[in-house]
């Protein structure tokens, strides 16, 4: 006897192979089917003890009493339906069961009454099988309220004070809308493979529902009492069961088994073991769509390729335990969580964070967070919103995504992972952080991400980092900051107070704009920084080596774009900026446009190269020169406030236009290389301007029209070289060239036609 009651304290749960959640699909066993005729005549059962040892229907006339030393009624023959009528059949100290089927009898049916305080069991069918038991209470006994063997039926079954347990049943079972309470033992024992539904247990001694391997659990409830509330073997299925205030363990499991859409509410046990709400050491189990609150741990799983996903686990002391080498997908449901494991984690809904923690802390590789279009809220006092572990942990963090949502007023930072690398941030706004708003290690991926209102750089990266279609705005220092190797593609980056988009060497920004970064976008009570100081107020800005490429800079402070040693700066707009349009040092610059800004268009040192580029109506100069040697070919400088192209020493400028600037088209100082320009209208300003001036020695003035400025060539140094230029109509003279240059002869030009020249250096004026 008692043969699965004795299991389920001793019962090891060990996990078998197979594929996650391969609990076999299990007919319920039907209810025997006597051969006997149910029908009258009925044999009356008026007095116990009683034995049924012949085929047929008996019924219970009244109440009955059963003797000391001896069972009620015992059935030895196969084919029986004993009807109990309601009446009860009660038992007295020193009897047995109150109803045993023995002799390996088949096919009884017992229904409708009372089975109470007997000394032994309420019903004992364990040398039986294919036993129907229906709507039958048996209780205060002192066995089980019903032992059984194999093939068993249990239907509105109530089992309650028992001293042992409820039921208990063996294989090929069905136990269905039965209550088990108050037992000494456990609610329900049963053996595999069986099925038991739609019953419940409460308060019992030993636990709720155990079964051994290859067992259905549907629409169970346990509540109560100690032990477990619900264990199960290898491959079993728990599904739409509820298990609450239990000091063991809400469900626990083996290996392949599937556990679906249950709801623990509390498995807890102050001061003694830990229970879990969802506990295994199995292996390939499917945990789905599963409700676990109130336990000391929600979730725990000590097994491995287990597939765990869609559950929601919150308001328990630890919400995860689990093991790396199973496949996780977390609803989550309330921060400050810590992530230990590879998982995929999804948001629930808006969370909010505490004071005093980080809202969501990865200790593991290979986890992926969707917020699911959903915020995570920090509070003051809180850290970062998302942070890896600290540094010194010795842990790494690899391949994580984070994805489709927003962080706001995370005190620490929203995204603050400096240190960790490669990882991917898609679809995220982060507003309001006190420090960066997204800050991540190397080979990192930002894209289509918005980054306002941060305290410090919005979006920060180290090297060889991608960032994508973001918009940082109202930084309060950089928008955009990368590490050397990065790329910045396609992002906006406007009203931050230092750098829009800044670039460590060798990084790329194309299709960018840097707009409205300004020392006066900082915050009141924010760090007094003065104007003019080091990188304050430029739109875009990278270190040597880099690319920048079709990109547009408006209305910053210092510059629109810089760009430092080997750089290239291609198809770029700067305009209305407060200082500078470009500033560049031995880079190459093609296509571009300064416009409108307050100071010089083009601020350039030595080592530059500018193609076919145009500076229009800025404040000072549209090229500015300031250590000389630089290369013009196919520029045009108009309207601008001050000189067309200031050249320095040791630049060349060709097939370039000057023109209606408010100084002179082009100056140039010492061996400069001035070919091939076209100088119009210049010097219409304040102050006489005029269409080529060199101040300098050994430069060539060769091939240039000069027309309409307020003076043509000025040479006012020696030994330079003036040839095959043409000078017309200018106020103050066509030419003014010291004594000591060489100077191809200066012919007039007629004004009537053709005419010809035999000195192929000629200058020509009219």
């Amino acid at each position: 006897m008692r043969t699965v009651a004795r299991l389920c304290f001793g019962l090891i749960l060990t996990a078998s192979a197979g594929q996650p959640g391969t609990a076999g699909p299990l007919a319920p066993p039907s209810a025997p089917a006597p051969t006997v005729n149910l029908a009258e005549p009925r044999t009356p059962v008026s007095s116990l003890p009683f034995v049924i040892s012949t085929s047929g229907s008996y019924i219970v006339t009244s109440d009955l009493q059963g003797v000391a030393g001896q069972g009620g009624i015992t059935i030895t023959a196969s084919d029986v339906a004993l009807d109990l009528r309601g009446f009860s059949l009660t038992g007295v100290p020193g009897s047995s069961n109150g109803v045993t089927i023995t002799g390996g009898a088949v096919n009884v049916v017992i229904r409708n009454g009372t089975v109470r305080s007997w000394a032994g069991d309420g019903i004992n069918a364990e040398l039986g099988q294919r036993v129907v038991v229906e709507d039958i209470t048996s209780r205060s006994n002192g066995g089980d309220g019903f032992a059984g063997s194999v093939r068993i039926t249990l239907r509105r079954c109530r089992f309650e004070l028992n001293s042992l347990a409820g039921a208990t049943v063996n294989s090929e079972s069905l136990i269905e809308n039965c209550t088990s309470t108050l037992n000494g033992g456990l609610g329900f024992a049963v053996g595999g493979p069986s099925v038991i539904r739609d019953s419940e247990s409460t308060s019992n001694t030993g636990g709720g529902i155990f079964t051994t391997a290859d067992c259905e659990i549907l629409r169970c409830s346990v509540s109560g009492g100690a032990g477990n509330g619900i264990a199960t073997g290898d491959r079993c299925t728990v599904s739409e069961c509820r298990a609450s205030g239990l000091t063991g363990n809400g469900i626990t499991f083996g290996g392949n088994c599937s556990i679906v859409r249950n709801r623990v509410d509390g498995a807890s046990n102050p001061g003694g073991a830990t229970p879990a709400g969802l506990r295994t050491a199995g292996v390939r189990n499917r945990i789905e769509g599963n409700h676990i609150t109130g336990s000391d741990v929600g979730l725990l799983v000590d097994g491995t390729q287990n597939m765990v996903r869609e559950n929601l686990v919150q308001g328990n002391t630890a919400n995860y335990q689990l093991l790396a080498g199973n496949q996780i997908e977390i609803l989550l449901s309330e921060i400050p969580e810590r992530i230990d494991w590879p998982c995929a984690i999804r948001l629930t809904g808006d969370l909010t964070g505490v004071a005093g923690s980080d809202g969501i802390d990865i200790h593991s590789r290979d986890v992926s967070i969707d917020l699911a279009g959903h915020a995570l809220i920090g509070v003051p006092g809180a850290g970062a919103g998302i942070i890896h572990a600290p540094n010194g942990s010795g842990i790494t963090v690899e391949n994580l995504v984070i994805r489709n949502g927003s962080l706001r007023d995370w005190p620490g930072g929203g995204i603050a992972m400096p240190s960790t690398d490669g990882v991917r941030v898609e679809g995220v706004a982060v507003d309001g952080s006190g420090q960066e708003g997204i800050d991540l290690g190397a080979r990192a991926h930002v894209r289509s991400c918005t980054v306002t209102g941060s305290a410090q750089t919005g979006i920060a990266t180290g090297e060889s980092a991608i960032v994508a279609d973001c918009t940082a705005e109202g930084n309060q220092l950089h928008g955009i900051d990368v590490d050397d190797g990065s790329t910045v593609e396609r992002c906006t980056a406007r009203l931050n107070v230092e750098v829009g988009i800044r670039g460590g060497s060798h990084v790329t920004v194309r299709g960018c704009t840097g707009e409205s970064n300004r020392l006066d976008n900082l915050a009141p009570g924010g760090d007094p920084r003065p104007a003019g100081t080091l990188n304050n107020g430029y739109g875009i800005l990278v270190g040597e080596g880099g690319a920048i490429a079709d990109c547009t800079a408006a209305l910053n402070d210092v510059a629109g774009i810089r760009a430092d040693t080997g750089s290239s700066i291609l198809n770029c707009t700067s305009r209305l900026n407060d200082g500078l349009g470009f500033q560049a040092v031995a880079s190459t610059l093609s296509g571009n446009s300064a416009r409108e800004n307050q100071s010089a268009g083009f601020f350039l040192f030595a080592g530059c190269t500018v193609n076919d580029s145009v500076a229009s109506g800025n404040g000072n100069a549209g090229f500015a020169v300031v250590s000389g040697d630089v290369q013009f070919t196919g520029c045009t400088s108009h309207f601008n406030g001050g000189t067309g192209f200031d050249l320095g020493s040791g630049s060349h400028i060709r097939d370039s236009l000057a023109s209606t600037n408010a100084g002179d088209g082009i100056v140039g100082g010492g061996n400069c290389r001035v070919i091939a320009n076209h100088c119009e209208g210049n010097g219409n300003g304040a102050s006489a301007g005029v269409g080529i001036r060199i101040t300098g020695r050994e430069s060539t003035i060769d091939g240039n029209t000069v027309t309409a400025n307020d003076s043509g060539i000025v040479v006012s140094n020696t030994d330079n070289l003036i040839v095959r230029n043409t000078s017309t109509n200018h106020t103050g003279g066509n030419y003014g060239i010291a004594a000591g240059n060489d100077v191809g002869a200066i012919i007039a030009l007629p004004g009537t036609g053709a005419f010809a020249s035999t000195q192929p250096w000629a200058n020509f004026e009219r």
